[in-house]
């Protein structure tokens, strides 16, 4: 990582669900959670995403000292007929979202097909949000 700060001005680290295990976890806490000025937290809106959100935030400021302004959470395919409402989920980490980006199967479905970025799609509620 220190190799790819001196090179690159951003770093994009996908570790996947299991942020607390593995070769991300002994990365970052290696670097004391120094090297990252701010981590983005993104997950489902059901309850297994909005869990694994929140185990991974805990970790990051319990385990490894993450100041909370430096953690932005980002809820995504919200379902708002089933899943928990975005001032519920803000109550439950202490924080405002950074984004809550809706559901939109079909405009993804479109996206995918045509090999392009869903931000793409005009009429996508997603692609709105983002």
């Amino acid at each position: 990582l220190d190799v790819l700060a001196r090179r690159y001005r951003h770093i994009v680290i996908d570790v996947g669900p299991g942020l607390a295990g593995g070769d991300a976890a002994a990365a970052l806490r290696r670097g004391g959670g120094a090297l990252a000025h701010h981590v983005l937290i993104i997950g489902g809106g059901g309850i297994p995403g909005l869990r694994r959100q929140l185990d991974a935030f805990e970790y990051l400021r319990e385990g490894l000292r993450v100041e909370r302004r430096r953690i932005a959470l980002v809820v995504n395919r919200h379902d708002r007929a089933t899943d928990h409402p975005q001032a519920a989920i803000e109550r439950a980490f202490g924080q405002p979202l950074a984004a809550l980006v809706p559901a939109d199967h079909r405009a993804a479905g479109r996206a995918l097909a045509a090999q392009r970025s869903l931000i793409l799609e005009r009429r996508s509620r997603a692609a709105g949000a983002l």
